[in-house]
């Protein structure tokens, strides 16, 4: 172990101070500054008491965040890498991010999409084609399931027929 100047504790409160962290990102921080074991444990669990560190919050303030961008697949692996137990993710992902607003997020980006490329003549039925398929690639990348995206494509295509 190193000599240290500052104990497990004192650096993880400096390092909340900065950005919250899960329990799991915390510990390997201060296992990668050399604290032994047993401190970092104790650090851990007072930081835990005090309320500073808790991975439910974490998780909830992350899917918050980021539920109107990503799809529930790309935050639950964001949330699982970050070392949140699989059943946490569930249980706040069935809470802050049901599937339909999901659905509603999709939707919105697909129309961004679709927004963002150059208009495309409603007799170009190859263009609508690629520009449709393009749509589901990006969204596909983003981690939308395929029922999902198929759903909203059919929707972006109804609406543009009435």
């Amino acid at each position: 172990m190193k000599d240290h100047q500052k104990s497990a504790l004192s650096l993880a409160l400096a390092l909340l101070s900065r950005k919250a962290f899960t329990v799991h990102e915390l510990e390997k921080r201060l296992s990668a500054k050399e604290y032994a074991r047993e401190e970092i444990s104790e650090a851990v669990a007072r930081l835990g008491e005090w309320g500073y560190l808790n991975d439910r919050a974490y998780a909830i303030s992350f899917c918050n965040t980021y539920s109107a961008r990503k799809s529930r697949r790309k935050i639950r692996e964001e949330l699982r890498m970050r070392g949140v137990s699989p059943e946490l993710i569930g249980e706040v992902l069935s809470e802050c991010y049901p599937e339909d607003q999901e659905l509603a997020a999709c939707l919105r980006l697909a129309e961004k999409i679709k927004e963002s490329n150059p208009a495309v003549d409603a007799g170009d039925r190859r263009a609508k084609q690629l520009l449709y398929a393009k749509i589901g690639r990006r969204l596909e990348s983003k981690g939308y399931p395929p029922a999902m995206i198929h759903k909203v494509l059919q929707h972006m295509r109804i609406q543009e027929e009435s």
